[in-house]
């Protein structure tokens, strides 16, 4: 079985809208009048683990339900065991920090609030991979699907977690998995999407530096997935997208800007989302998605969210999104949606490392920042760069978005690049000059913090861009 379906209808099930082409504006060039636009078909979500006995799950509920405004959550667990009497699997599951997550409490929990689960499934990392290994993963996704594909409002299933580090198998035997279990869950749900195995390939190099030794399996598994000869199916292209981080001559390491434009591997980085999508459309694969299902932010794994870190986060995570949303190959979007977040508290336990919250569960900087970006970009149409460059620092980065008849700009001052040393906030601004087609009725200004300010209607509106990007709400 292979994907079929026009990549219009494919993303069109997902987020349930159609998808209507549109040229795109070029500069900072505006309409004569505005018009009404339909929303880009873009899924926006967040990580949570769902289960009763999450510590912090009060709190990523809220912060789903009222701060982020998204359904749709990603978790993620190991197969259960089969049942002694070898008809299906126990709905007990395994998370990665060893904790057991019923799967039934998970879809109680689904129903109640109205949330569409990404379940990401994976088994222990590192272990011997075999034909029958393969053979009982398919078992339980399809077993999975199949309990859960109603209570758990399954659109989209990703599979295998970081194959680069945690695959123990050969690249075939990584698409063995992958080809296998989409051949079964399809014959039985085709409707659902099956995104790839999550590739991980944000590790940069300098040129003369030693790469880490990950990077080169990564970039092996990512180009043989993308061999057309090698027949992969997919709907969606999985990837993570953590920050790029690099490796200096002398081995120091420090994460690159969301606008550097990486060297060495092509594949890092947002500007990687255009190689994937090139290698995608050279191969007659159009209608694949890409998307990006997992990332949090730049504090270390396990260490608490150092202030400073914190606000670095709340300016960086907001801007990656940003340009990932609005990335474009021609008219079309060159990725189709994004997971933001690890909505755990902060912790030294498992997947925990990595949350976005505080280790008492409050919401960091970098969540409301997430939080306000969501927000601003609910329901929009990506529809024209206004301006920036990659690789510039002295350039604002401005997207305008259109919301029904109205117009919301996305602003920040990108980063100064950096090499062998941490980002870190420059605290300047760059002036910009907001052209609009007719006079406002009025102008919001919206903070990363959330704070709002109402600016003075004009035809012509004067801002300062930031690291933490704002925007900029423009009702006609």
């Amino acid at each position: 079985m292979t994907p079929s379906a026009p990549r219009s209808r494919l993303l069109a099930a997902l987020v349930g809208c159609m998808l209507i082409s549109s040229s795109c504006a070029s500069g900072a060039d505006a309409p004569a009048e505005p018009s009404v636009v339909t929303p880009d078909p873009f899924l926006f979500g967040t990580e949570a683990i769902l289960n009763t006995n999450n510590p912090g799950l009060t709190t990523a509920i809220d912060t789903i339900d009222n701060a982020f405004q998204v359904t749709t959550v990603k978790m993620r667990f190991r197969p259960t065991a089969r049942k002694p009497t070898g008809d299906g699997f126990e709905v007990v599951a395994v998370l990665p920090n060893g904790q057991s997550l019923d799967l039934d409490d998970v879809a109680g929990r689904c129903q109640e609030h109205g949330y569409s689960l990404v379940p990401m499934i994976s088994f222990a990392a590192g272990g011997v991979v075999t034909t029958a290994v393969i053979d009982d993963y398919v078992d339980f996704v399809d077993w999975f699907v199949n309990r859960y594909a109603t209570s758990m409002k399954l659109t989209l299933i990703e599979l295998y977690n970081n194959p680069g580090m945690d695959f123990g198998g050969t690249n075939a035997q990584l698409l063995e998995l992958n080809n296998k279990t989409y051949d079964r869950v399809k014959s039985a749900h085709p409707d659902l999407l099956v995104a790839t195995p999550g590739f991980e390939y944000w590790q940069e190099v300098d040129p003369g530096a030693t790469p880490p030794p990950s990077l080169p399996r990564v970039v092996s598994q990512v180009e043989y997935f993308l061999d057309v000869a090698n027949g992969a199916r997919f709907d969606v292209w999985a990837f993570h997208g953590y920050q790029s981080l690099g490796t200096a001559p002398g081995g120091a390491r420090y994460f690159y800007a969301p606008t550097y434009t990486t060297t060495v591997n092509k594949y890092a980085g947002v500007t990687g989302i255009l190689e994937v999508r090139k290698a995608l459309d050279d191969n007659g694969w159009q209608q694949r998605a890409i998307m990006d299902l997992e990332h949090t932010g730049l504090v270390v794994p396990g260490l608490p969210l150092d202030p400073n870190l914190d606000a670095v986060d709340e300016a960086y995570l907001a801007q990656d999104l940003i340009l990932k949303r609005s990335l474009k190959v021609g008219a079309s979007l060159a990725a189709a949606g994004l997971i933001a977040l690890k909505l755990y508290p902060r912790s030294n336990l498992g997947e925990f490392a990595f949350g976005s919250l505080n280790a008492d569960g409050s919401r960091s900087r970098a969540v409301v920042s997430m939080g306000v970006a969501l927000r601003a970009l609910h329901d929009t149409k990506a529809v024209a760069h206004v301006s920036g460059e990659f690789g510039r620092d002295d350039v604002a980065w401005v997207e305008r978005f259109g919301r029904g008849t109205d117009d919301v700009f996305a602003l920040f001052k990108p980063f100064k690049a950096t090499h062998g040393v941490q980002l870190a906030l420059d605290g300047e601004s760059l002036v910009v000059s907001l052209a609009l087609p007719r006079l406002p009725k009025d102008v919001v200004l919206t903070s990363a913090d959330g704070t709002t300010q109402a600016l003075t209607p004009s035809t012509e509106l004067v801002v300062e861009a930031v690291n933490s990007p704002r925007y900029v709400d423009v009702n006609y």
